[in-house]
């Protein structure tokens, strides 16, 4: 199965298995060997098994989305509505996670986003974000107190790739 591991938004992914096994296989790649609390362990043929620290780890296939948005997400949310820009940046080669962490699996958008309460499990990081913000403005134009609230939400999705900068929104 895959291994994903989040540095403040930062996926590493790989197959998780042992050396022998990648001998058995003629797998001349890397392999991640271990997710750990604060490293992932990966065998890169040629160069041995190298840890690489982060912050902390999640194991993609045990780590609900729930976690991940609470422990890198939610306090940029925090401060954003408290008035300060607040970003979240996924970062990886391709097939590592950043899509799976950031939206959830494939065709999780086509599906009805709940009004209000929980969200289903696998909802990732943006649609939770998107969800808490939306709910925190609806709940402090009703608030009921005599303070005039304003409000104005806005958001860029832009992908940084060979040094071009693309608008995924426009």
């Amino acid at each position: 199965g895959a291994a994903r591991a989040g540095d403040q938004g930062v996926a590493a992914g790989g197959e998780v298995g042992d050396e022998n096994e990648g001998q058995r296989r003629g797998k001349g790649r890397p392999r991640v060997l271990a997710v750990l609390p604060c490293r992932v362990v990966l065998y890169v043929p040629g160069l041995g098994v190298r840890p690489f620290h982060f912050v902390k780890t999640f194991d993609g296939d045990k780590a609900p989305q729930q976690a991940v948005y609470g422990e890198y997400a939610q306090g940029a949310v925090v401060s954003a509505l408290n008035g300060f820009n607040a970003c979240f940046m996924a970062y990886g080669q391709t097939g590592s996670g950043k899509s799976h962490t950031t939206f959830g699996p494939q065709g999780i958008l086509d599906r009805d986003i709940p009004e209000s309460g929980a969200l289903p499990a696998d909802y990732g990081v943006v649609v939770r974000a998107a969800c808490e913000v939306l709910d925190s403005a609806r709940a402090a134009r009703r608030g009921g107190s005599s303070c005039v609230v304003d409000i104005s939400v806005s958001m860029q999705y832009i992908q940084v790739y060979n040094e071009a900068v693309t608008d995924l929104l426009g």
